[in-house]
């Protein structure tokens, strides 16, 4: 692969479970909002042009009921590889040809984009600056 990481935008929305109604709400200003049919609230990001959008960053949440603020660590090289192989998108593959080009991505995507991990305080309830925070760790 060559040039920066892309990404399809995927689903119009993301569905959080109620108790993730705090947390839908300090973003509230930059996404819409909706309710799904089985009650769940629905936030959607602002409209973006085109299916496909550069990776920026990828970031790993660590929920954590010991600590009272966001601990943001980058991961190069290798820890960044080793932290994205443990999200593989198919559970069980083992054909040699499908796990060669899924390491080869995942090495080629460590190396071109930004990998944080974030120890998270536990909520809720969340800080009501946490959304401006994480993006300000990550330089974003």
């Amino acid at each position: 692969p060559q040039g920066r990481p892309v990404v399809r935008r995927g689903a119009p929305g993301l569905r959080l479970r109620r108790t993730a109604d705090e947390l839908a709400a300090l973003a509230a200003a930059a996404m819409a909002r909706s309710t799904s049919p089985d009650g769940r609230s629905v936030m959607r990001p602002a409209a973006v042009a085109g299916d496909l959008l550069g990776l920026a960053a990828i970031v790993i949440p660590r929920p954590d009921r010991d600590t009272t603020e966001l601990v943001v660590r980058r991961l190069t090289g290798s820890q960044a590889l080793v932290a994205l192989l443990a999200f593989p998108r198919v559970l069980g593959w083992r054909d040699p040809g499908v796990l060669e080009r899924h390491f080869e991505q995942l090495g080629w995507i460590a190396a071109e984009v930004p990998v944080f991990t974030v120890r998270v305080p536990w909520g809720p309830p969340f800080a009501d600056d946490l959304p401006r925070n994480l993006l300000d760790a990550i330089g974003w």
